[in-house]
This record gives structure tokens, sequence and C-alpha cells, in this order.
């Protein structure tokens, strides 16, 4: 459940480096299928893309990422940091590469902040940079909804 971001080896940070150019490769590569895929995957058939073929990479990929990453960060922390950026940056982002620009902003914040917090608090890092993230997407909804709030009110005078 929980790994140690901090013991990480320099063989994993090759691997990761590697993972990290493959996986920005393809999306550069396939965003635009991926997006008409990911929305709606008839649509995607009925644009010739390989749609069985792009969701087995995908999920090949992200297997491969999260089976590199379970022994350094744990699966809490892996959990938290796939999910809780795209949750916050779709509460914030109006088009598709805002949401990705986003998550990627969002996901930096929370680890860089979370390890850091580590350091200071004397805390286990996977925990604590998931207590940031849960804490920024608490923020994040709190906002939106006062924002929500104003707007019905300004609406109604």
């Amino acid at each position: 459940m929980f790994g140690s971001i901090v013991t990480i080896t320099q063989e994993q940070v090759w691997i990761l480096g590697f993972l990290f150019l493959v996986v920005f490769a393809l999306f550069f590569l396939f965003k635009r299928p991926m997006y008409i895929l990911t929305f709606d995957e008839d649509t995607a058939h009925v644009d010739g893309l390989p749609v069985r073929v792009m969701s087995m990479l995908f999920n090949v990929l992200t297997g491969v990422a999260i089976a590199m990453m379970i022994p350094i960060a744990g699966a809490l922390l892996i959990s938290a940091i796939m999910v809780l950026p795209a949750a916050i940056s779709m509460r914030l982002g109006k088009s598709f590469n805002a949401v990705i620009l986003i998550s990627v902003v969002i996901g930096m914040i929370g680890m860089m902040s979370g390890l850091t917090s580590s350091f200071y608090l004397d805390t286990p890092p996977g925990a604590t940079i998931t207590l940031v993230f849960i804490a920024l997407f608490l923020v994040i909804n709190l906002i939106k909804r006062i924002v929500i709030l104003v707007q019905r009110k300004q609406r109604l005078k």
C-alpha cells in the first residue's frame, strides 16, 4: 500500500525517464485520436480508428506505468497521482487541452508541496502527498461552489 518515493534508485529514475519519454511522444502523436476514443468509442470506430488496438495499448501503457511506480510510491500514492489531479483539473478546465495542462501543473504542485511538507514535518512522503492532493481537491471544490453561488445571486439581482 505504501512505498517510499525517497528511496528511489538510479535505475528506477532512468526507467521512469524512459517511460516519460514514451508517454510524452505517444501523447503528442495520438492526442486527437485518444480524445475521440475517450469520449465516444462509436465515433472513434466510425472515424476509422483502431479502437480495440488503441484501448489495448492505452491499458498496457497504464499498467506498465503503475507496475513501475508501485515499489517507488505505493498503491495509495499512485491512485492519488492518477485520479486527483485529473479530478481537480476537470473542475477548473473548460477544454480538453486546458484540463491536460492544469492536471500536469496540479500534479507537480501536489508532488512538490507534498514532498516538501513531508521533509519538514517528518511524515511519510506518500501519505503526505496524498493528503496534499485531497486538500487541493477540497479547496478547489469549495471555491468552485462559492463562485457558483455568487454567480447565481448576481443573476437573481
